[in-house]
């Protein structure tokens, strides 16, 4: 299925140019064809595909910066169930990354829950 995305995105540094390259593809049937260091930064925020990890670290340049937020295994009481098949355990995301300097991790529940309009 298609979507329609809309980018919003402020300038704040007079002089300074922002460009953005959207691309559209499947990311399950590895549609893409980009080349090996090709970005400064590669977000992946809240999708899993085990195997797209290899992909980011050959698509990110060398001092770029991977940002992956994935939701982890928790069977706490009060959270709602989700497919384990979208989930990380404890460790896993790391593994994905050995041998990259690691600038930021966390793992587990915030101090505060994210507030979000609705």
């Amino acid at each position: 299925m298609l979507r329609a995305w809309r980018l919003t995105w402020f300038r704040s540094v007079p002089g300074r140019r922002l460009e953005i390259d959207v691309r559209l593809a499947d990311l399950e049937k590895h549609e893409f064809n980009i080349r090996p260091d090709a970005f400064d930064l590669i977000s992946d925020c809240c999708y899993l595909q085990r195997d797209l990890f290899s992909a980011i670290g050959a698509f990110v340049r060398p001092g770029g910066i991977p940002i992956d937020i994935i939701q982890l295994v928790d069977n706490s009481t009060g959270v709602k169930p989700m497919n384990p098949e979208f989930l990380v355990h404890r460790g896993e995301l790391r593994g994905f990354f050995v041998g990259w300097t690691n600038l930021h991790d966390v793992e587990g529940k915030p101090a505060v829950a994210p507030a979000f309009g609705g």
